[in-house]
């Protein structure tokens, strides 16, 4: 509401026209990353609206599946909530070495990469402090997930007492450990 005072706009009314304004530049530059597509389909059926990741040109589905209570299931309950996923339209699937011991990363192996790798993006993230840990959890995911790749390799980055950062997760070939893999994207994570 544009406040007047003696037929023109007082301090106050301009400033909350100037922000608005403002606001409305800034989210016509810098949505695009929030903007989805329309929901699609594949060969597996209907497939969730997507969006890019961060600064690739990748992009995944609006939702994701976690991998972190997956290894918690038996084989029939882990199986059964990946093709619900993919039913659903899932297709971004995401996993880590650290949750339980790599056995979300055997469920995936078993159930997902075998009959749907073309269709889905693949993620997994490391905790490794130095590029040589990285690689031994690359090399690892990758025995694990049964593939030779993966779209996405991100290092969390956590600064906490006891846990100190000794390589920079940003640093060029800290997640990419050539050719082993060789993810399309590398990231930093803020949660593992």
């Amino acid at each position: 509401m544009v406040t007047q005072h003696d037929g023109g706009l007082n301090r106050r009314g301009f400033l909350r026209r100037l922000v608005s304004l403002a606001a409305l530049i800034v989210a016509g530059r810098y949505d695009e990353p929030l903007r989805a597509d329309e929901p699609g389909s594949d060969p597996l059926g209907p497939v969730l609206p997507r969006r890019l990741l961060g600064r690739t040109e990748e992009r995944v589905t609006m939702l994701g599946l976690g991998g972190f209570h997956l290894g918690m299931l038996d084989d029939r309950g882990a199986q059964k909530m990946i093709e619900t996923a993919l039913e659903e339209g899932i297709r971004f699937f995401d996993s880590a070495p650290q949750y339980q011991e790599g056995g979300s990363e055997v469920k995936y192996g078993r159930f997902l990469t075998p009959k749907y790798r073309e269709r889905v993006f693949l993620m997994t993230k490391t905790l490794a402090r130095d590029a040589a840990g990285a690689r031994r959890d690359l090399e690892g995911s990758l025995r694990r997930l049964a593939t030779d790749h993966k779209e996405c390799f991100a290092g969390a980055r956590r600064e906490e007492a006891g846990c100190p950062s000794h390589e920079d997760p940003c640093r060029p070939g800290f997640l990419r450990p050539e050719p082993l893999g060789s993810p399309v994207h590398g990231g930093i994570c803020l949660n593992p």
